[in-house]
């Protein structure tokens, strides 16, 4: 493997490093050096180099879609908490919506 082969591998692997622990600024930073170091040497990478480069660049695209699912069920859920102090929703037999202003109190059962 090249001397460039071997960069571009290693940033592809602190590119996923830095998905799993959440470290955008390094991740924007990563994604310069790959961008940057793909421009000046894209005409010398073999096709086995770019067949093993794409098997990590699809684990890291899956990775930022989990990461993306995460980030949107962490929203929902800050969203449902946010609406409780707003008062009580729920829903009778036909569907219907129904709206209970907050009481002041907080019921507590064991």
């Amino acid at each position: 493997m090249t001397r460039t082969a071997d960069v571009l591998h290693q940033t592809l692997d602190e590119i996923t490093q830095a998905i799993l622990t959440g470290d955008l600024s390094g991740l924007s930073d990563l994604t310069g050096t790959l961008e940057n170091t793909l421009s000046r040497h894209k005409d010398l990478l073999d096709r086995q180099t770019l067949q093993s480069m794409q098997k990590k660049l699809d684990r890291n695209a899956a990775l930022l879609r989990a990461a993306q699912r995460g980030l949107r069920a962490a929203q929902r859920r800050l969203a449902e908490i946010r609406g409780v102090s707003q008062g009580l929703t729920t829903y009778d037999a036909t569907g219907t919506r129904l709206c209970r202003p907050p009481s002041g109190h907080a019921d507590h059962r064991a």
